[in-house]
Formats: C-alpha cells, sequence, structure tokens
C-alpha cells in the first residue's frame, strides 16, 4: 500500500480541513528528527541514535553467538509520553542489534546511567545522531479509493506531487506507525507490529531499512524480550 508522511501533503495542501480528514486516515507514527552530533555534548539519558548506549551500572552488553551487538539506539521515554500510550512512561528503551543473523536485543532500562563502551570493537557501527520527536501520520497515497473520493482534481494533483517527493526524500526514521519503503507500506508477519524503523543511509549506514518489530501480545504487556530485526534493502 502506497503512503506519506503527512508532512509532504501539508507542503501543497496545506493545514486545514482536509489535511485533517487525510490524517484521520492515517496511522500515526513518532517521528524521529535527526542531527548528526557529539555524543560528548548530549546529557547522559539523551534520545540518539549510534555512539555508545548510557545503561544502567552493572548491565550486561548483550551478545547474539558469542558476539557483541552493535548498539543502534536509545529512547528516552519521558518524551514519547505525549504521543502515544502504547509504550512505558519512564525509563529507556535501548535498541542493538546483530545484523548478519539478522538479531535484536531491546532492553527497557530505569534508574540511573552511564555512558558504556562496548567491551570490543563492535562491526556495524552507526553514526551519532541527536534525536527530536513529533507526532506524524503516514497516510494513504493518492491511489487509495477513499483519498479519491475526498480530493478534487486538483488536490489530488498535488498530493500525487506529495507523493512523489516523499518516495525521493523521505527517509523513515520513527518509532511505532508501519514500515515503509520508498513510500510502500511493508507487510509485518501476522500478529506483529512496527516497534522502531531506522533508515540507516540517514546516519551514514548504508545497509537499507531496520525493522524492529514486536509481538502485539508483547506490546501490549510491554515487554520487550521477543523483538526481532528485519533488514530490508533499499
Amino acid at each position: 500500500m502506497e503512503r506519506l508522511n503527512i508532512a509532504f501533503a501539508e507542503e501543497y495542501l496545506g493545514k486545514g480541513e482536509i489535511t485533517q480528514k487525510l490524517a484521520s486516515m492515517g496511522v500515526p507514527a513518532i517521528e524521529l528528527d535527526n542531527e548528526p552530533c557529539d555524543i560528548g555534548e548530549l546529557p547522559i539519558g539523551a534520545s540518539r541514535v549510534g555512539g555508545e548506549p548510557d545503561l544502567p551500572a552493572g548491565t550486561s552488553w548483550p551478545a547474539h553467538n558469542g558476539k557483541p551487538m552493535a548498539f543502534v539506539a536509545q529512547i528516552d521515554l519521558a518524551e514519547v509520553t505525549e504521543h502515544t500510550d502504547e509504550l512505558p512512561k519512564q525509563g529507556w528503551l535501548v535498541f542493538f542489534m546483530d545484523i548478519d543473523a539478522p538479531a535484536a536485543t531491546v532492553l527497557h532500562v530505569e534508574g540511573e546511567l552511564e555512558r558504556c563502551p562496548a567491551p570490543v570493537a563492535v562491526d556495524d557501527a552507526i553514526e551519532p545522531c541527536s534525536l527530536e520527536m513529533d507526532l506524524t501520520y503516514l497516510i494513504p497515497g493518492p491511489s487509495d479509493p477513499n483519498v479519491v473520493a475526498l480530493l478534487d482534481d486538483d488536490a489530488l494533483a498535488d498530493l500525487q506531487q506529495a507523493a512523489t517527493d516523499s518516495r525521493v526524500e523521505y527517509l523513515p526514521l520513527h518509532l511505532l506507525g508501519v514500515p515503509m519503503v520508498y513510500g510502500q507500506e511493508r507487510t509485518l508477519p501476522e500478529g506483529d507490529r512496527l516497534l522502531f524503523q531506522l533508515t540507516t543511509d540517514e546516519c551514514e549506514y548504508p545497509d537499507g531499512n531496520l525493522f524492529f518489530r514486536i509481538p502485539i501480545v508483547d506490546l501490549q504487556a510491554q515487554r520487550f524480550e521477543r523483538v526481532s530485526l528485519r533488514v530490508a534493502p533499499d
């Protein structure tokens, strides 16, 4: 299914009744606006991708098949609560991966944190970027029958241009929502939900799209032991 970030539609259609109706047809997601950074300038616990994670003292570094996993991202859940009630309200989610397997570990940690270097040099390191969060909507594209019924010809043409821009320019980096590659929603296994998508070109890690997925029952219980990783090429 074709989808686009509503921000692209708003560039052509403005922020008004039409885009509000389009948003109501969309899937909410927490967009993570990223900016390359020096992690030494960020406070402990700040939301970011890449670099070294902030963890409680004594936390074991996740490993898969005896190999330390690569740190991907940490999310300060206090910044998330205004946008969703599907995630815990306190602590941090810390994402690790073994891209070769592929496999994932997600830790939900609380308490006092400290910066934790990897126990050995880890492959697949991601360049650090700071993150800021905002609620967005991934709306149906201009070929969707409900969208066609809503828009007049001029507005539909504008949305088609917005969809073209989105396919070229939009690199998804979000919590929840749906997995996206070049404007197309990707299908997850039945019973799974997207937890986090990182389009890695954004952070100078050119192996495509990382989809951290979680069983819906685990998300509802706010348990993260069974998160898995799918890697989709660009």
